[in-house]
Order: structure tokens, then C-alpha cells, then sequence
């Protein structure tokens, strides 16, 4: 997935863990970085960048 893909709202799977995250709010931080705000299946909420180097190659 790619960081321009990222949207409020959606779940996306975290790699190599497997986590579902909830994406609440995100906002782009430059270029290559996303900051979100997400909630995991046992609804912690967490802040996280994601960043270009963690798209799929």
C-alpha cells in the first residue's frame, strides 16, 4: 500500500506482525511520511509514521 493510499476511516493490516489497525485521522508529513492516528483491535488508541521506505517494494 502506498502512503497516498492511506485514508481515515480505512483498516489497513501492519506487516510482519499482522495487526489491524483502524485509521482514525491521518496527515501527511512531507513527502515521504505519514503520521496517524490509529486504533488496534483491543482499541488502544496509538500515534504512528509511516514512512516511504515501508510501502511493498
Amino acid at each position: 500500500m502506498r502512503l497516498e493510499d492511506l485514508i481515515s476511516g480505512s483498516t489497513i493490516v501492519v506487516e510482519p506482525s499482522g495487526e489491524r489497525l483502524n485509521l482514525i485521522s491521518i496527515e501527511f508529513a512531507g513527502d515521504d511520511a505519514v503520521k496517524a492516528v490509529c486504533r488496534y483491535e483491543d482499541n488502544r488508541l496509538d500515534e504512528r509514521v509511516f514512512y516511504r521506505t515501508d510501502e511493498p517494494k
